[in-house]
């Protein structure tokens, strides 16, 4: 036991400092010698999430996955690019070039795109008017026909897509082109199949700079392929200059799509005649176009005199046979001559009101819905319209005389000017 003690006591001693051994005595303890503590670098840490090597990229705007979503953007806008072209180049190599063998006038007597494009622009008019239980009539009548539209494959079809597609606005038409478009979406895929070039327009998702840039692209391209495949001036390729300049007008291009209006109306009066329902459509819709941007002058209104005089010409029967008289001349002189008068004066009431000339607004109004009344049936949506302009016209005399109108832009009380439309909508009701 006592070579065990010995043992383990020579053991500690080789631990210890012999000279501060001796010294310290057994009873004390020894003192610990203070050291500083630093705390560890927050930098010297290893982060556990993989994404903080980028956070600094990505505070600065430069993620590092922004170029594969740059490069999936640009891959959808150069889709729907294809899927435009696709769809003229497809139908006039098939469907159309075989319904043009068999008859020439084919989708020239056929205006139902026409009439739906009409038919929501003015159920967006009664939505802006505060009418909803009249746009609800509209939009009964028109939605069962959807289907009817996308299985014709017409001409008009894919521009008339493509506008409602890219239309980026703020305002009442802007939401319900958007709300139109989700109800066409899951349908054309249903009806047409996935890949159809109308299911990729209408469900591609693109930014808002590329649908800025796709409603001049797509446009463009859809001219240029209607050229090759109807000819310059054929109606359905003329037909789209028209829609083309009353969207580059809401664009903010008033210019420009005046100018094309004017070089529209010049080819029509060559190639059918002065007085003809063509030309007569173009030139309301320059008129409508002036006054959107604010010009009540003197020429705007001779403009809509003008339109008004050859439309009492071709309605009274005194036009000379034109030169030229297809399909679409015959269904716009039978269907449409009434709503270019009731646009014609229409816009003419909005003239007086920019000019604070009540009183000749409404005798516009009053003759616009005396015209529809004699002509319509009761539930024409049109005839509504002309109803609600003249309210809204007579409520602002009231005020007037009243001393209470205080508005400074009297046109914000009426359907906007984007209701105004010298064609026919779909109106089961008809003429009278």
């Amino acid at each position: 036991m006592e070579q065990a003690k010995g043992k383990h006591r020579r053991v500690d001693s080789e631990d210890d400092d012999p000279g501060e051994s001796s010294k310290i005595p057994a009873n004390i303890k020894k003192k610990r010698k203070s050291q500083s503590v630093t705390p560890p670098s927050r930098a010297a840490r290893t982060s556990q999430r993989p994404g903080r090597k980028y956070e600094m990229q990505w505070r600065l705007g430069q993620a590092p996955a922004a170029s594969i979503r740059d490069a999936r953007e640009e891959s959808n806008f150069e889709r729907v690019l294809t899927a435009i072209s696709s769809y003229h180049q497809g139908n006039a190599a098939g469907i159309w070039k075989t319904a043009m063998l068999q008859n020439a006038s084919e989708f020239d007597g056929n205006g139902l795109t026409e009439a739906i494009s009409v038919s929501i622009m003015l159920a967006a008019g009664f939505i802006a008017a505060g009418q909803s239980e009249s746009a609800s009539q509209i939009l009964n009548t028109t939605l069962p026909l959807a289907r009817i539209m996308l299985l014709s494959q017409h001409p008009q079809l894919c521009f008339y897509l493509t506008e409602i597609s890219m239309d980026t606005s703020k305002t009442v038409v802007g939401s319900l082109r958007a709300s139109w478009k989700n109800y066409l979406a899951p349908l054309a895929v249903n009806v047409l199949g996935q890949r159809h070039p109308i299911s990729i327009l209408l469900q591609t998702p693109l930014t808002v700079e590329q649908k800025v840039r796709m409603r001049k692209e797509g446009q463009r391209i859809a001219h240029v392929e209607h050229i090759r495949a109807f000819g310059t001036h054929s109606y359905q390729t003329m037909l789209h200059l028209w829609y083309w300049a009353r969207l580059t007008a809401s664009s903010g291009d008033v210019a420009e799509s005046i100018r094309m209006l004017e070089n529209l109306t010049q080819a029509w009066e060559q190639v059918y005649s002065t007085n003809s329902a063509v030309s007569i459509a173009a030139i309301v819709e320059q008129a409508r176009v002036m006054l959107a941007s604010g010009d009540a002058s003197v020429k705007v209104e001779c403009i809509l005199g003008d339109a008004l005089r050859r439309n009492d010409v071709l309605s009274s029967g005194q036009a000379l046979q034109p030169q030229f008289m297809d399909a679409a001349e015959l269904r716009l002189r039978k269907s449409s001559l009434i709503f270019s008068r009731l646009a014609a004066f229409r816009c003419l009431g909005r003239l007086h009101l920019m000019r604070n000339n009540l009183g000749n607004a409404i005798c516009c109004f009053q003759q616009a819905l005396d015209i529809a009344e004699s002509n319509l049936m009761e539930a024409s949506s049109v005839r509504k319209m002309c109803k609600t302009d003249l309210a809204a016209a007579e409520m602002l005399e009231l005020e007037q005389s009243m001393g209470g109108l205080t508005l400074t832009d009297p046109m914000s009380r009426l359907p906007p000017l984007t209701s105004i439309i010298p064609f026919s909508p779909v109106e089961k009701t008809g003429t009278r």
